[in-house]
């Protein structure tokens, strides 16, 4: 730009370059020099964290991290600085195998000829209360049970 200024004049040439004169005048002033600078630490607290919590921590824990050293970033910023700029992403890890039906051990046969299948229960709340000293948890069922007859033989 300022080989050319004097030949064809500012406003031409950041027109032709399809730029807005107060970026370009912003871009002269260093006007977001404290920011990069102040970018560039919390990027390499960033790094240093995720270093020594071997990547495991992503955006959200970094948050909580990066608060506990008075940088009062948003979520929302901390994932752009990661993930974004950045390009590290936390190591994801695997779900817990859930539980699955297997086949039963033993088989009783129905002596009694009972129809399990006969009642059903429904409208049945859940509630968990603490009770004894040590604060088990134990389940309640309170609400009204209706009882439907089943289409049994």
């Amino acid at each position: 730009m300022d080989d050319y200024q004097a030949e064809f004049g500012v406003r031409w040439l950041l027109r032709r370059l399809a730029l807005c004169p107060n970026a370009y005048y912003n871009y002269r002033k260093h006007r977001k020099a404290d920011y990069y600078t102040q970018k560039a630490k919390v990027q390499e607290q960033i790094r240093d964290i995720c270093h020594a919590h071997n990547g495991v921590d992503g955006y959200r824990g970094m948050t909580v991290y990066l608060k506990r050293e008075e940088h009062g970033y948003s979520a929302a910023t901390i994932h752009k600085y990661m993930n974004v700029e950045m390009g590290s992403r936390s190591i994801g890890r695997p779900k817990k195998p859930g539980a699955r039906p297997g086949k039963p051990h033993k088989v009783f046969e129905n002596r009694l000829k009972q129809d399990f299948d006969k009642f059903s229960c429904t409208n049945v709340t859940k509630q968990l209360d603490h009770y004894g000293p040590k604060g088990n948890v134990s389940a309640k069922l309170t609400g009204p049970c209706t009882i439907i007859q089943g289409g049994g033989t």
